[in-house]
Order: C-alpha cells, then structure tokens, then sequence
C-alpha cells in the first residue's frame, strides 16, 4: 500500500489537469448526482482533490471528503 499512497502523493498536482480531457463526462455525473445527494449527509471516500465533493457541495446538506493521499487533500483544500 506504501507504493500506492508515493504514487499519488507524487501526481497531486497533476490530478485536475489530467481530469479535463473528461470534463464533459464529469459534467454529466455531477449532475446525476446533486438529486440524489439533495439535503443529504455525504461520505466520500477516495476524494482524491475533491472533484466530485466541490461539484455537489451545494446540493448536499453535509460532505465529508477522506483520502489516503495527504498531498491529495491538500490539493482539495488548496480551492476551498
């Protein structure tokens, strides 16, 4: 598991830029998911930079957002 956490600690700062080539799928999936998580308490695991918990944190009551990667929560707290 050691290797896995370095890995992505190592790309943290890449994630998002990567990410855009989808962004229209994202998109998508954000939008299918704010009615479902509507007035709801939401657990995220694996938030990575916290994409998907900064795209429907409008529409959720509460989100809890948990990495095993500290540069990643980094990068998802770096926007907020």
């Amino acid at each position: 598991m050691r290797n896995h956490r370095n890995f992505w600690d190592r790309n943290a700062g890449r994630y998002d830029r990567f990410m855009r080539k989808d962004r229209a799928a994202y998109e998508e999936m954000y939008a299918l998911i704010r009615p479902v998580v509507k007035a709801k308490t939401v657990l995220e695991l694996a938030t990575g930079t916290g994409l998907i918990a900064k795209h429907i944190v409008n529409a959720a009551a509460h989100i809890e957002a948990t990495d095993a990667s500290a540069e990643m929560i980094l990068e998802a707290k770096r926007d907020n």
